[in-house]
């Protein structure tokens, strides 16, 4: 398998991807739906900060996370490389790509879990609707790459701006994908700014 092969099956494995969504999804969702469904936020916004204050450092806090395990994938998929390939500057650049890619996927799944959980203040509603979004979205996905039929759905499904092979095959498309995905991360936690 070669170097580009290597980082694109990483990133996009089905493991991988489980994980990150899982923690985009559950991560939002314990801290602020369970906090609310049990009147934790309540007494914790009893304290003398602003409500935006905490979801901004709430918010802040899940970018962190995502920013940590997209670096950990960053950094096993360089070691990797680094010793069973060729690493050169054309790979590096596009591995940065990919996983700024990676990350900014996880961070529209996480910006939607959040708006969720602040929507229904249940944090069992709250994963349950992310997570059926987020696979019927990857479902559909894969059935648009196996039956030309579906092609049509790729405009609005989020995980068609998430093209890790076709980015570590020189592809050109980061920017687009990239600005897609910060657009309607930065509409939902807009959204999400309000209503908390």
């Amino acid at each position: 398998i070669t170097a580009e092969g290597t980082v694109a099956f990483g990133l996009e494995h089905p493991l991988v991807l489980t994980l990150f969504t899982f923690i985009s999804i559950s991560m939002v969702s314990r801290n602020i739906a369970s906090g609310s469904s049990n009147k934790l936020m309540e007494i914790i916004l009893a304290h003398p900060f602003r409500r935006k204050t905490m979801f901004l450092s709430l918010y802040l806090y899940g970018m962190f996370i995502l920013a940590l395990l997209t670096l950990s994938a960053f950094i096993s998929a360089f070691v990797s490389i680094y010793f069973f390939h060729e690493l050169d500057r054309i790979i590096l650049d596009k591995m940065i790509k990919a996983n700024v890619n990676t990350y900014l996927l996880h961070l529209f799944i996480m910006s939607y879990a959040m708006f969720f959980s602040i929507y229904f203040k249940d944090v069992s509603k709250a994963v349950r609707v992310s997570a059926l979004i987020t696979l019927v979205f990857y479902f559909i996905e894969i059935l648009s790459e196996l039956w030309a039929k579906l092609s049509f759905t790729k405009v609005v499904n989020f995980f068609s701006y998430f093209n890790t092979p076709e980015i570590m095959l020189g592809a050109d498309i980061f920017v687009k994908n990239a600005l897609v995905l910060l657009f309607l991360s930065s509409i939902l936690f807009a959204i999400s700014y309000w209503i908390f």
